[in-house]
């Protein structure tokens, strides 16, 4: 009876631990999209074409990592990084 209590504690445990995981991933693709969302506001209200540049790697970078993140696959700079330095 016991055996079976630890297993199902140790099942509960596991459970949980998928759960954060989902949640975890739901809230870095959430932050990633907001910043991107910020890229977008400043590439529409500034002027200059060096903040516009910026807000496009901004938009470009964070919508990348929002993607890879609700996949759960590696970020395009990570995989161009494992490919000229790899480990």
């Amino acid at each position: 009876m016991q055996e079976a209590f630890v297993r199902n504690s140790e099942m509960l445990v596991w459970v949980g631990m998928v759960k954060t995981r989902t949640e975890e991933k739901i809230l870095k693709s959430a932050w990633h999209a907001l910043i991107a969302l910020v890229g977008l506001y400043e590439l529409r209200n500034q002027k200059s074409k060096a903040s516009k540049v910026l807000a496009c790697g901004l938009i470009a970078f964070h919508a990348d990592a929002a993607v890879c993140d609700a996949l759960d696959k590696p970020t395009t700079l990570q995989r161009l990084l494992r490919r000229l330095r790899p480990c």
